[in-house]
């Protein structure tokens, strides 16, 4: 018996070390993300990578040259100098809103601004309040329009998860949202709302595809302010009532 345990681990002994130095690598110490830049190696060896994909047993990165390289983790464990010179930035999402033109002027988009400018302080639990841009084609109190007569204004800001936390943005990005719609019908603003991007997420929970997911998670944030501002926000979007009432009901 002790002579097939010691033949094993000559076959399979380097291979459940690799295996176990990319778990640590990835578990434990996890020094990157997708998208960050490192550096591995000093002085005249120095390799400068960006993260693309990451394996259980490989990294696949690209080099300032654009070629494709995959790296075993076990390599980059014992790695004597790897640097992160670009973690994951903070998600910067954007907001548009479109207006017909005789609606848009410098009044509202201000208006906008110093409302969402207040959001983001009192919710600086998930947004980064020093970042708040907005655009808007308004000159001289008069708005450049497109073919159609419409201006879109758009406002960005800045979440406090990296973009790889994509449900937690997608769910306090409705909730501003809708807060924003709500102040536009409030102030007897007409407006249509752009598209917005959509997450589709697959690894859910029994209890979220049944419809009982806890309060606050994504489908159930985003259905609730559905159901409780459609009545508000379908005049100023052109939708009649009775579709927003199909619409949150028929599911």
């Amino acid at each position: 018996m002790s002579t097939v345990a010691l033949g094993l681990s000559f076959i399979f002994g380097n291979l459940l070390k690799e295996i176990f130095e990319s778990v640590v690598l990835l578990l434990a110490m996890h020094p990157y993300d997708v998208g960050d830049r490192i550096q591995l190696g000093d002085g005249d060896t120095i390799r400068i990578y960006t993260v693309q994909k990451i394996n259980i047993m490989t990294t696949e990165v690209r080099d300032l040259a654009n070629h494709c390289i995959y790296l075993k983790n076990n390599a980059l464990y014992n790695e004597a100098s790897l640097v992160n010179l670009g973690r994951s930035l903070n998600a910067v999402v954007e907001i548009g809103v479109t207006f017909q033109t005789s609606e848009m002027s410098t009044a509202v988009s201000y208006r906008i601004n110093q409302y969402v400018n207040l959001y983001v302080q009192e919710n600086a639990h998930a947004w980064v309040p020093s970042y708040v841009r907005s655009f808007s084609p308004v000159e001289r109190g008069r708005a450049s329009c497109d073919l159609a007569g419409a201006v879109t204004h758009c406002v960005r800001i800045m979440h406090r998860q990296p973009w790889q936390n994509i449900r937690d943005i997608r769910r306090d990005t409705t909730e501003l949202m809708y807060k924003i719609l709500g102040q536009l019908h409030s102030w007897g603003v007409d407006f249509r709302n752009t598209p917005q991007p959509v997450h589709i997420e697959t690894n859910v929970s029994k209890e979220e595809a049944d419809g009982s997911e806890k309060v606050g998670s994504t489908p159930k944030v985003g259905l609730e302010l559905l159901r409780s501002s459609s009545q508000d926000l379908s005049y100023s979007s052109g939708v009649s009532p009775a579709y927003w009432a199909r619409l949150t009901t028929g599911r």
